[in-house]
This record gives C-alpha cells, structure tokens and sequence, in this order.
C-alpha cells in the first residue's frame, strides 16, 4: 500500500492527464489513427467519446483520493487541487521533454509527444513546452552527420538552459503550494512525488 502511494499515485496521474490531452487533442484535430478509420482491433471503431469519458472518470477518481488523503474539504480542493494540478504538469513536461528521449521514437521516424513529427511543418500547429523543444532541437541536430560542433553545442547550451528555467518555475510551484498546506499535508505530497 505505501508502495501505491509514494511510487505509483503521482505516475499513474501523469498518465491520466497525458493520455487524456492526446486522445482530445487527436479527436479534435480529427486524425485517423495509424489504420487509417479502422480501430485497433480489426476495423473495430474507437468510441472516443467512452474513451474519454472513462479517462475522466480515472482522473476523477484519483482527484479525490488525493483529497482524501489530504483532509481537505471539497471547497478547500478547489483552491489547492490547481496548484497541486501545475507542479505536476510542469513535472510531466520535465520528464517528457527532459531526458532520455533520444531512444523514445515512434514508428515513422516520429518524435515522442502529441503529433510526433520530427520533419518541419509537420508540428506547426502545436507548441511544445520549451524543454522538450529544446530536446527535439538537439535531437535532429544530432541526427544531422554535418551538424558542426558548433551547431550541437548551441542546441546543448540552450537544453540545459531551458531545463535550468524549468526547474526554477517547477520550484515557484511548489513554494506556492505550501504556502496553503498544513505539515500533515505537506508530508503526504512529498511521500505521493508531488513535492520534494
């Protein structure tokens, strides 16, 4: 059980909310999956809308077992369950965008993220966090044979930099979410990831 709470919890959370983005995010660009219209299994069509549905329903669910586990009121959640929802969003793109990304690539050649595409213009519509752009731009620098040292270290200087501004905008997160908390609660987020 500490296990699920101190390990697990704040992965599965992530996941919810990411995987939640993509399938909105796909549906209301209108995609068609790798198949073409057909689902994943043997022409079976993906019911978006349940899908979406029961990603909420997750999402829901771990929402408020966190409440529960913090002693909040639902009025107390309203106010500290967004603060709570930014550090981890900025954790997420971290780890997403951050590191050991250059092995994550999907079929195609694609980049790791919503929408994938590597090649210019194919991602256009989207914008990545700063981190993971930074990532990407080191990533296709080096996937360049001619890129010039100077050209690599560049795209170098400008990860570590991105990563660096990162972490100060992941550490104002934080304090402005203890500031609300008691050291009960505080406790319990350290033990779930959410702070440090």
């Amino acid at each position: 059980m500490r296990y699920w709470t101190s390990k697990a919890f704040p992965i599965m959370l992530t996941l919810v909310v990411f995987v939640t983005g993509a399938a909105l995010m796909a549906q209301e660009r209108g995609e068609r999956g790798p198949r073409g219209d057909r689902g994943p299994r043997g022409g079976e069509q993906v019911d978006r809308e349940q899908m979406r549905e029961r990603m909420e329903e997750r999402r829901a669910a771990m929402s408020e077992r966190m409440r529960e586990q913090l002693g909040l009121s639902a009025e107390e959640w309203t106010v500290i369950e967004p603060r709570i929802q930014q550090v981890q969003t900025l954790q997420a793109q971290g780890s997403v965008g951050g590191r050991g990304m250059m092995g994550m690539r999907g079929r195609g050649g694609r980049g790791f993220g919503p929408g994938g595409g590597d090649e210019a213009g194919e991602g256009e519509a989207r914008e990545l966090p700063p981190v993971a752009q930074a990532s990407r731009d080191l990533r296709q620098t080096l996937a360049d044979e001619d890129a010039s040292e100077a050209q690599i270290n560049e795209r170098l200087v400008a990860l570590r930099a991105a990563r660096a501004e990162h972490a100060e905008e992941l550490d104002e997160a934080r304090e402005a979410l203890r500031e609300l908390l008691t050291p009960r609660q505080e406790a319990v987020l350290v033990m779930t990831g959410v702070l440090d």
